[in-house]
């Protein structure tokens, strides 16, 4: 067999033609002397991987591969492919030691130079990764630091909103003792007085003496049976919902305009009017949802709901209805208007609660007899005059 040609990259570009007797290579440096003759000794043990060529076997010329060279049943040791001073017929042997010598040191340098090029880079690298160390450490305890003072004015924050809820869980306590005497004094379960009323009406008009007296009489109970049976409407009437919306409508226009006069970081009563009625749809939806029958449609007037009141948020800068009603607790200002915004709250959910609550017996009982006591005032009236 003969290698008649070859071309690689070892890195470089190598394209041979080898001579049927001898070839010679020169002008090589030691690196590219050592890939050259790696390669030849590889195309001798059968590794041809990216290489191309054509080798002569029995005269006949094919190309370059592993199973070419499988098949000439070479020896194990492939031979030397470089050509060393001590390999010519000529020369001083000290001379050639000398420079095999000279060649093994200057290699060593260079094997010693490569070592120390990797050993500064790696103490440049452990130095780097030192300095980045320290740098997260007074990152990291600067970071620390501002936490620190953060935790000092929540905990003071945390305190201040204590007591502020304190103080108003003690005030809506109050307002609900009154609201339950109010609404004993407004709904009695005995009809007892108002039927004494209707006698005395009857007895002060068997009489026709003093027309000008007992019309002057008449007219204080027709005005408070007015009063009194606005204060429990019919619900049962068209007019129910309009009148329950407008009642919850001056409600939250009340609590809307004592938060806008505290100045509340410059809210719209509109908005902050708009975000408590959201708030209410929200437990409301809650509410329905978490009922026994609760489906798909209330999940959905929930999510409904929410998306309405985060919207509502987002647009007044705040993340949720705490941070409203934290702004009402913390003492930023004043506690007269912060006295004014809780009366003016409770009075909404008692608005609310008012319109929530079924109807009572005694409370359509109470209704019905002021109807007929205002309908026998109004025939007396017209008899009087």
């Amino acid at each position: 067999m003969r290698l008649v040609s070859l071309s690689a990259e070892i890195p470089f570009r190598v394209e041979l033609e080898f001579d049927p007797r001898v070839t010679l290579i020169t002008g090589l440096g030691d690196e590219a002397q050592s890939a050259l003759a790696d390669v030849l000794e590889g195309v001798y043990s059968g590794r041809v991987e990216g290489l191309s060529g054509h080798v002569t076997l029995d005269g006949a010329l094919l190309e370059l591969s592993a199973e070419t060279i499988l098949r000439l049943e070479l020896p194990a040791d492939p031979p030397d492919a470089r050509l060393r001073r001590r390999d010519l017929p000529f020369g001083d042997a000290d001379a050639l030691q000398a420079d095999e010598d000279a060649q093994a040191r200057t290699q060593a340098a260079a094997d010693a130079r490569a070592q120390l090029e990797i050993a500064v880079g790696q103490v440049a690298g452990a130095a780097r990764a030192h300095a980045d160390a320290i740098q997260r450490h007074l990152d990291a305890e600067r970071r620390m630091a501002e936490v620190s003072a953060q935790l000092d004015e929540l905990r003071k924050g945390r305190e201040a909103v204590a007591q502020a809820i304190g103080s108003r869980e003690d005030r809506a306590a109050e307002a609900a003792d009154r609201r339950a005497a109010l609404e004993a004094l407004v709904i009695p379960a005995d009809p007892g007085p108002v039927e004494a009323a209707l006698v005395s009406l009857e007895e002060a008009t068997t009489s026709d003496a003093d027309v000008p007296r007992k019309a002057a009489e008449l007219l204080p109970a027709l005005d408070s049976t007015a009063r009194e049976l606005a204060a429990i409407p019919d619900r049962s009437t068209p007019g129910w919902e309009a009148l329950s919306a407008g009642k919850l409508a001056e409600a939250r226009a009340a609590l809307a305009e004592e938060q806008a006069k505290a100045g509340l970081l410059g809210f719209k009563p509109d908005d902050v009017a708009a975000l408590e009625q959201a708030h209410e749809k929200v437990g409301d939806a809650e509410e329905r949802t978490g009922q026994r029958f609760g489906g798909g449609k209330a999940r959905r007037r929930l999510e409904e709901a929410r998306n309405e009141e985060q919207a509502l948020l987002a647009r007044m800068g705040l993340h949720s209805y705490t941070d409203l009603l934290l702004m009402t607790a913390v003492p930023s200002f004043d506690v007269e208007s912060k006295d004014r915004i809780d009366a003016a709250r409770i009075g909404l959910e008692e608005v609310q609660q008012r319109i929530d609550d079924p109807e009572e017996p005694a409370e359509r009982l109470r209704r019905e007899t002021l109807v007929a006591l205002q309908a026998e005032l109004r025939r007396q009236a017209a008899i009087v005059a």
